[in-house]
């Protein structure tokens, strides 16, 4: 195997037998920073990816021995290498030859002879792809390990598909192994108990909420392998369509087989205190020490237990409910009613909607926004039971830390959802913008190719320039691209040196200028803003290579989003040992809402209608002020226009105190 030591942007291998080819690939690859590994034969590309798995494989069709074709079906049936893009070099240009090497797994195919750019296109486009791809992976094999860290079984229905998942511990709470079922909605309805299922059913399809989230939950029973039920208590977000349709329920499911054990040891218990105290005198001595063991156990329980009487107050509280509400003695509790732990919205809540169950039940399980003795509350699991002759019996624990886990799942979910959209406009936007270069490239080659003798020498240039252009805008994509995601992973360089900022602003906004004949850009240098003497020079210690991307996409997105005729003015100011800088345009302005997230990557306002770009020019910006140790803000009116304020500390390893910074800002 050949190996070549560069930049690790990935190890690429090359599979052909023509010499001439792999010198040019090489040639090419090489010269972007790569990693190259070179077979000539499919034989030696298998003994090659079995050493060492490249990131990405350059495959020709046509070999002797074993074709392109087998090597990629060879390398999709193998786990450990299915996973490599691979992408087929061939001089055919067949659709039949296309669609096998798809069928094959293939991501992508190229046509010899090659054309350059566009082979380094796809290969930093596939292995970009990849990148995103194992990403997501990690944070599915994350999610994936919280989920099997709880207790809980997790399960979700897609009711549109007839789909269902169910975790390794969903089946372990009923004795199988995952897999030794399929899991199906189908099956889920067998497990449950005839007596339950209509009533779980109803539950998730009919609710009183309209939203499009609801959370539900409800008890039921599953069928053990054994052959017994098991009592399951679910927790499940259900999700609705605009039209109010029931389309997806994902929830946890947790085995009550404890919790209705204790609970029933617990009212047996009770009951039997009850008729102790009915008994002859003559069995006192014998009823208080059984009683004794029965309070020795519920005091030993880690839940809070107490019992309330038909009067509504405390005649029993163990350790557990006394230290969860911040008390230290049954003393001060007995004999108070149970609203001493709920404030009066809460109170009217249990009334209205908990007691009238109790009343046709004899019993509840819930969650209750608890009070402690500091004022201070939390989420409170609570069970409840009526039982004659005994009172309420009331079974609790802290529930805050549940609770916190479903939220961030949810939110994790919501995230997830959120990302899924910015990547989706990104790609339906970055699909657009390099679609009108590549027909421009397309049409003026073509018509070159084809007409040449029949243009003049002003055509021939025009569509040149035209070719040259595309290619230059969809370079400033691709650069756009890879500067945010070397700034996600903290690898954007940063070489700071001394500029004199004067002369580089003007520089800059000179050049600007020429690209546009609608706009005039307007540069002013002063001292602060409050002295109208002109600034002749400052020197900042910046890296101009970053320095420049903050200036030029400011003023790039002025120009874009103002009408033509507009004027654009940059401001470079000097306050407080920092360099303030300001670009002002009378454009379209940028929604409120739209400003929290105006410098996340692929965020664009909701105004801009048909005006290009991909939302990475702020986030750019956002990064390269954060590696200065500065800070950025906007004010913004629709139809009014926007202003943009940077500011640079003269040396970044000086930052600002906050107050100062919000000071100048404002200022």
């Amino acid at each position: 195997m050949l190996l070549e030591s560069m930049n690790l942007q990935g190890l690429i291998l090359i599979v052909d037998d023509e010499p001439a080819n792999l010198n040019v690939l090489s040639e090419v690859l090489i010269a972007e920073g790569y990693d190259l590994a070179i077979a000539n034969s499919g034989e030696r590309a298998i003994t090659i990816v079995n050493r060492q798995l490249p990131d990405l494989i350059l495959l020709d069709i046509h070999m002797p021995d074993m074709d392109g074709f087998t090597v990629c079906q060879k390398l999709k049936k193998d786990q450990k290498t299915s996973a490599i893009p691979v992408i087929f070099m061939t001089a055919l240009n067949d659709i039949e030859s296309k669609v096998k090497g798809f069928e094959m797994g293939a991501v992508d195919y190229i046509t010899k002879p090659f054309n350059v750019r566009e082979l380094l296109a796809r290969i930093k486009n596939h292995l970009q792809l990849t990148k995103v791809t194992q990403n997501l992976e990690k944070v599915k094999e994350q999610l994936s390990l919280v989920l099997k860290g709880s207790n809980d079984g997790w399960w979700d229905l897609d009711l549109l598909q007839n789909q269902a998942y169910n975790s390794t511990r969903w089946w372990d709470m009923l004795g199988y192994i995952d897999g030794e079922i399929e899991s199906s909605f189908e099956n889920w309805q067998k497990l449950i108990h005839p007596d339950d299922r209509d009533r779980v059913n109803a539950k998730m399809i009919t609710t009183e909420s309209n939203n499009q989230q609801h959370l539900l939950e409800f008890e039921y029973r599953l069928l053990h392998k054994q052959g017994h039920y098991v009592p399951i208590y679910a927790r499940a977000l259900l999700q609705r369509d605009d039209t109010g349709k029931a389309i997806r329920i994902s929830g946890t499911n947790s085995d009550l087989t404890a919790w209705k054990q204790k609970e029933s040891e617990l009212q047996q218990a009770l009951k039997t205190v009850h008729e102790l105290n009915l008994e002859l005198e003559n069995r006192v001595a014998e009823r208080t020490q059984t009683l004794q063991r029965l309070i020795a156990a519920i005091e030993a329980s880690i839940d809070g237990i107490a019992v309330v009487n038909e009067d509504g107050k405390y005649i029993y509280i163990n350790a557990a409910h006394l230290e969860l509400f911040g008390y230290q003695h049954p003393s001060e509790l007995i004999g108070e009613t149970w609203k001493v732990f709920y404030y009066p919205d809460e109170v009217q809540r249990i009334e209205q909607e908990v007691f009238p169950i109790i009343g046709e039940t004899q019993k509840w399980r819930g969650e209750a926004i608890a009070k402690r003795r500091d004022g201070s509350t939390f989420v409170e699991e609570l069970s409840l039971t009526m039982v004659q002759g005994v009172g309420l019996i009331c079974v609790c624990r802290d529930g805050t830390e549940r609770k916190e886990m479903e939220n961030g799942i949810r939110q994790s979910l919501a995230k997830e959802k959120e990302l899924s959209q910015l990547r989706s406009n990104f790609i339906s936007t970055a699909s657009h913008e390099f679609r009108t270069p590549l027909t421009i490239i397309s049409s003026s080659s073509s018509i070159l190719e084809n007409y040449s003798d029949r243009l003049t020498e002003d055509k021939k240039n025009n569509h040149l320039q035209r070719i040259q252009s595309s290619v230059s805008h969809m370079v400033n994509l691709l650069d756009d691209v890879l500067t945010v995601n070397r700034a996600e992973v903290n690898k954007l360089d940063f070489n700071p040196e001394i500029v004199e900022l004067v002369a580089f602003c003007q520089n800059i906004s000179e050049e600007i200028q020429l690209s546009t004949k609608e706009h005039s850009i307007s540069f002013f240098a002063v001292p602060n803003n409050l002295d109208d003497t002109d600034l002749t020079t400052l020197n900042i210690r910046c890296d101009v290579k970053l320095m420049r991307q903050i200036i030029t996409n400011l003023l790039s997105n002025a120009i874009k989003y103002t009408p033509d005729g507009g004027m654009i003015y940059l401001w470079l100011m000097q306050q407080h040992n920092n360099a303030v800088l300001k670009v002002q345009d009378h454009g379209i302005g940028i929604p409120i809402d739209d400003q929290t997230k105006l410098f996340d990557s692929f965020y664009r306002a909701r105004n801009v209608g048909n005006i290009s770009g991909t939302g990475l020019g702020l986030a750019i910006v956002k990064k390269c002020v954060d590696l200065h140790n500065g800070v950025i803000g906007v004010e913004s009116a629709i139809n009014e226009g926007t202003t943009f304020t940077v500011i640079i500390p003269k040396s970044p390893n000086i930052p600002n105190s906050p107050k100062l910074v919000h000071e100048m800002l404002i200022n």
